[in-house]
């Protein structure tokens, strides 16, 4: 078990966002990239190889932006804890040349997140689509029985968050276990070839509220939180 620094900013906001482009969103981007150069996009959601040829280590997402419910959040985890500190003190002029909304109120939480193997499982629910299953992978899904099923996406999911673990420097010194329940309901992400589940899981791991799992958890997809 670790400690991680964790920075979740929540803002509400006179109307209803949608997932879009945003003044928020452009200034994250730009000192993201600023301050990550040569990150490998995280559509890939475990180690792999990119187009070089070379083998590149996963590299989790350190700030995530999410719309839950119609409002912006903002997860930040170590190294991405400064980078949202610096948005949250340019939010009024950011504000002040949003066009389609106004925040209202913002809310910081900043302290030390737990991440690691537990005795007991932990419920997490999928605020968000997961996006778990490449197109190949996803067509044999559609013709599983359920045990098969069960066991596709238990593993995709094992995959997942040890890769993460491995990025966050989180040692995991023992067996990961992990049910699932997965809905019927999916969405199919057409320019990465990727289905996107619904549901919940039970895992003998603990990791912070409203950080993703999967592929695109920058983009806001596969964000949890503990029921």
């Amino acid at each position: 078990m670790i400690n991680l620094d964790y920075l979740l900013l929540s803002l509400k906001t006179d109307n209803e966002v949608s997932v879009g482009p945003s003044e928020i969103c452009s200034y994250l981007s730009s000192e993201y990239n600023r301050r990550f150069p040569k990150r490998p996009p995280d559509n890939n959601s475990v180690n792999n190889t990119n187009n070089d040829g070379k083998s590149h280590a996963y590299f989790y997402p350190r700030v995530q932006y999410k719309v839950i419910r119609g409002g912006p959040i903002i997860a930040a985890v170590n190294e991405g804890c400064e980078l949202l500190w610096s948005l949250y003190d340019k939010l009024d002029q950011l504000n002040a040349v949003q066009p389609d909304w106004k925040i209202v109120e913002k809310r910081l939480i900043d302290r030390k997140a737990p991440m690691g193997l537990t005795r007991d499982f932990i419920k997490y629910r999928f605020l968000t689509p997961w996006l778990s299953l490449p197109e190949e992978a996803f067509k044999k899904y559609l013709l599983m029985d359920e045990e098969a099923r069960q066991k596709m996406v238990i593993k995709s999911l094992e995959g997942h968050i040890k890769s993460i673990a491995e990025s966050l420097g989180c040692p995991l010194d023992g067996e990961l276990r992990i049910k699932m329940n997965i809905k019927a309901n999916y969405i199919f992400q057409r320019e990465i070839h990727v289905a996107g589940l619904f549901g919940s899981f039970l895992a003998n791991f603990e990791m912070p509220n409203f950080l993703g799992i999967g592929k695109s958890v920058s983009r806001g997809f596969g964000t949890i939180k503990q029921l």
